[in-house]
């Protein structure tokens, strides 16, 4: 159960035990499409539970908010590291996952950013 706020003195932290916002959505043979908020517990776990709950390994896109506008540069390349092992056909970043993390996925994974081309849905 999530704490309510109500009875909260201002500058109190209040735990945030939610796993994450995601919605899966399988495109038959194309694979599952991973759409995130902004992820806290971190994209790639969040795509690893999407495969697990939807049985479906394949990934056609992830689409979202990585919060990754302020990690560091390790945890940007391991990032890029797990997403190009996930093989997604199409990543689509936005709004917390910062330039320079855009900037490196785009490097990594050539063509599958949105920039370079538009995504066939």
């Amino acid at each position: 159960m999530l704490p309510s706020a109500a009875n909260r003195r201002p500058g109190e932290l209040i735990p945030d035990h939610f796993a994450g916002k995601i919605a899966a959505i399988y495109v038959g043979g194309a694979g599952l499409v991973v759409i995130s908020s902004r992820e806290h517990v971190g994209i790639i776990n969040t795509v690893r539970l999407a495969q697990q709950v939807t049985e479906v390994e394949r990934v056609y896109a992830v689409v979202g908010g990585w919060h990754l506008a302020d990690a560091t540069e390790d945890v940007i390349g391991r990032t890029a590291c797990a997403l190009m092992d996930l093989g997604p056909d199409y990543f689509i970043p936005m709004s917390s996952t910062g330039f320079s993390t855009m900037a490196r996925l785009e490097r990594a994974l050539p063509g599958r950013a949105p920039s370079r081309r538009s995504v066939p849905v």
